[in-house]
């Protein structure tokens, strides 16, 4: 089976008297063709993944805070770690869609190992998306909390607008004119 999909010179990277591209290897063969790249992989989506773990971090930090200028940014720095966790797991989807077989080829130790590397991205993942959830609830809880403040300022404005118009303001009825 070809890695992406495609058989050579029919399509994307597979012109002819080209080699396959890495994505494009196929998963027959010896594991030891196409384990390099699967670990390879999974170390880097391990990797992207403590990444936006520890933005995760700092962005529950931020919103608690109140900082928004350094809630964006961090935000922005998290987009170009799930661009590239999208770009991995498009390269890992032939190795997901043939898990079993693909674990099945493996000596146990490596099947071990690959299994505690995804066991760690999930936790990771699980971790990043509780705390995504918490920090949404609180940005709904600051959100509402301002809406109330400029509740009340409006308020204040109707209710010293209505003052202000009462009427012309009162002349003394009482004048010393004697000096």
């Amino acid at each position: 089976m070809e890695w992406a999909g495609t058989r050579p010179g029919t399509g994307a990277g597979g012109g002819a008297g080209a080699g396959p591209a890495p994505e494009k290897m196929e998963l027959g063969g010896e594991p030891s063709g196409w384990l390099p790249r699967l670990s390879a992989l999974l170390d880097e989506q391990c990797g992207l993944c403590e990444g936006l773990e520890a933005l995760s971090v700092r962005q529950s930090e931020t919103i608690a805070a109140g900082e928004t200028d350094a809630l964006l940014r961090i935000l922005g720095e998290r987009q170009v770690l799930i661009d590239r966790v999208s770009v991995v797991n498009v390269m890992l989807e032939p190795f997901r869609a043939r898990k079993q077989e693909v674990l099945a080829r493996l000596s146990v130790e490596d099947r071990k190992r690959l299994t505690e590397r995804v066991g760690r991205i999930s936790t990771l993942v699980e971790g990043v998306q509780a705390r995504d959830e918490n920090d949404r609830r609180l940005l709904e809880t600051q959100r509402a909390g301002v809406a109330d403040q400029i509740g009340s300022v409006a308020r204040g404005r109707g209710a010293i607008a209505a003052y202000g118009n009462a009427g012309p303001e009162p002349k003394a009825q009482y004048q010393d004119r004697r000096g």
